[in-house]
């Protein structure tokens, strides 16, 4: 099956917020390599190819039946943002040699996924807000930020199927239903502590990696490399996004400096894989976290949960939990750098290497 998941022992193996801005992130990058220009390249090329699809949007006919429906739509997408995915797609396509023409819808199509599935997520998480502003549920009411995420990932199947590429839909449909997979099973565990680090594994493969597999599958796809070969342009991305949801983890419960709110997790009654680890460490926490997770009247602000996290788990059992979660995303990283080998050495293919390193890069 195309981007097909890894059939090794999860438990053994060594993304969300990828980054805010990412020009300004690239720039970094930049910066150090000494390739402003091929890096602005990138970024000028995927925001232009979104404008693009915003300005077909204003004249669809059905956005100009229903005009908030095309707010909806539109409500991240013209927002600045996560632009990682489709850089990723373009930078490895051209590291590969596939034209920019030949890339520009697929590097759409991913950012349109995510688009997609964060207008439902927020729904699901009765947030209210998302990259410094209000989300498209709290502007629009729940209905129509669940049907425009619905209408996008149409748009989607839509546009790859005009291109008449059979192997890239069953890829993307098989990405959507691990994220939708995903976020059901983190719906299901959520309010409820528990010490499962595989549930976590499992969670974070399905949400996290699984799009950003699509987005190094794709470019082996266009390029037609070898099936099994493809396989292990699926695991770059798929691994890279599992170690990069166990950092997120670590800076969920330990990232001061993150400029994320701290405990975030704990606040939406959700076990991450630090919590998990904790949990296991120390049982005799679990009835007090349990007694949060179920209560709608309990102080959630960050300042208390920090006390709180303090008052449960001894130093040494957070210090404990804090590396092992830190060993096991430097074994996900590992892999991810070992099939990364399939890259080139170009221009292209270093400055994906550096934008992975630098996503995996942060520290709790």
């Amino acid at each position: 099956m195309a981007a097909p998941r890894s059939n090794q022992p999860r438990a053994r193996l060594a993304s969300t917020h990828l980054v805010e801005q990412a020009r300004a992130i690239l720039g970094a990058t930049a910066s150090r390599l000494g390739r402003a220009t091929a890096v602005g390249r990138y970024v000028d090329g995927v925001n232009a190819s979104i404008g693009q699809f915003l300005d077909e949007l204003k004249g669809n006919p059905q956005n100009l039946m229903v005009p908030r429906f095309g707010g909806a739509k539109r409500h991240l997408l013209s927002s600045p943002g996560k632009m990682v995915r489709p850089l990723i797609v373009s930078m490895l396509g051209r590291a590969l040699d596939v034209g920019a023409d030949t890339l520009r819808p697929y590097s759409v199509a991913v950012e349109l996924i995510h688009v997609s599935s964060l207008l439902h997520d927020d729904v699901i998480d009765r947030s209210d807000r998302r990259r410094h502003r209000p989300t498209a549920n709290a502007e629009y009411d729940n209905t129509l930020p669940v049907l425009a995420g619905d209408s996008i990932l149409a748009e989607v199947m839509e546009r790859i199927a005009a291109l008449d590429d059979l192997g890239a839909i069953k890829a993307i449909a098989a990405t959507i239903q691990d994220l939708v997979t995903g976020e059901a099973w983190q719906y299901e565990m959520r309010g409820v502590a528990h010490d499962d680090l595989q549930v976590c594994l499992e969670v974070a493969e399905l949400k996290t990696g699984a799009l950003l597999s699509l987005c190094t599958w794709l470019p082996a796809h266009l390029a037609g490399r070898p099936d099994d070969e493809k396989q292990g342009w699926a695991e770059i991305g798929r691994f890279t996004g599992v170690s990069f949801q166990l950092i997120d983890d670590l800076l969920d419960v330990l990232g001061e400096q993150s400029g994320k709110p701290l405990l975030g997790d704990w606040a939406e009654a959700k076990t991450n894989a630090v919590t998990a680890v904790l949990l296991r460490l120390h049982p005799a926490a679990r009835p007090r976290l349990q007694q949060l997770f179920s209560s709608d009247d309990e102080d959630r602000s960050a300042a208390r949960l920090a006390a709180l996290l303090h008052e449960l788990f001894p130093g040494p059992v957070i210090e404990e939990a804090a590396a092992e979660i830190r060993r096991l995303a430097e074994e996900y990283a590992a892999l991810a750098e070992e099939r990364s080998r399939l890259v080139p050495d170009n221009e292209s293919g270093r400055l994906f290497q550096q934008l992975r390193q630098m996503l995996l890069s942060r520290k709790a």
